[in-house]
C-alpha cells in the first residue's frame, strides 16, 4: 500500500496523493458533466452545492486544487453568474482532466 504522501496516480492536472482521492476524483468528473446540463437550466442551487461539496472534500483529501476551483463555481453560483460558472466549470473539468 502506497504511503499517504507519496503520490498514487495522476489525474488531469492533479496528483492524487490519498487513496481516497481516485475516487472522489471519479466522482467529481461526472459531477461536472452534470453540472454543465444545470447550468443550462439555470440550476444555480445545485451547482453552488457541487462547488461546495468539493470546496470541502477536496483539500480533506490532499487535493488543495480541487478546493480552491470548488469554492470558485460555489461563489459564481450564488452569485448567479452564467459566464463565470461557465469558466470555473471548464476549468474545473481541465483540473480533472474532464475535458
Amino acid at each position: 500500500m502506497p504511503s499517504p504522501t507519496s503520490p498514487t496516480q495522476t489525474a488531469g492536472a492533479v496528483t492524487v496523493l490519498h487513496p481516497l482521492a481516485a475516487s472522489f476524483l471519479a466522482a467529481c468528473r461526472e459531477d461536472v458533466l452534470r453540472a454543465e446540463a444545470s447550468l443550462e437550466g439555470h440550476g444555480f442551487g445545485e451547482l453552488a452545492r457541487l462547488g461546495h461539496r468539493i470546496k470541502g472534500t477536496g483539500p480533506a483529501l490532499g487535493l488543495p486544487e480541487a478546493g480552491r476551483a470548488g469554492a470558485g463555481l460555489e461563489a459564481a453560483a450564488k452569485a448567479q453568474d452564467g459566464p463565470r460558472v461557465s469558466t470555473e466549470l471548464a476549468a474545473l473539468k481541465t483540473l480533472l482532466g474532464a475535458a
